[in-house]
């Protein structure tokens, strides 16, 4: 039997994949496709949108939470250096995904409180 876990994604590009006892939060994330797969696969785990996820494919039927957006291109730019100590796709201009963070969970600029 696989041990009780909890996944939590804030701000992030993911692949979401749950089985037995998982537990995945999901909120204000950006999850793209890439050329093979989905980006939510659910074998029996419990999967929660917290809403204002945009996903490039269905979610799996999963994101149906306040301001979630489905089957729609997140227009994202390549891996790279955009500041800060981690490589980021850094949203196109146009991008769906801009300015569509939850204000309710912001605390200042964009820094996020805990769900």
């Amino acid at each position: 039997m696989d041990a009780p876990s909890r996944v939590d994604c804030h701000e992030s590009v993911a692949l979401i994949s749950g089985t037995g006892t998982s537990r995945v939060d999901i909120a204000d994330t950006i999850l793209n496709a890439g050329a093979q797969g989905a980006n939510i696969d659910n074998f029996s785990s419990t999967i929660t949108s917290h809403g204002y996820n945009l996903s490039s494919d269905d979610g799996g039927g999963l994101l149906v939470g306040i301001g979630d957006q489905t089957n729609t291109a997140p227009m994202l730019g390549p891996l790279q250096n955009n500041g800060g100590p981690t490589f980021t796709h850094a949203l196109l201009a146009g991008s769906p995904a801009v300015d569509q963070l939850d204000g309710a969970r912001r605390s200042g600029g964009n820094l996020l409180r805990p769900l």
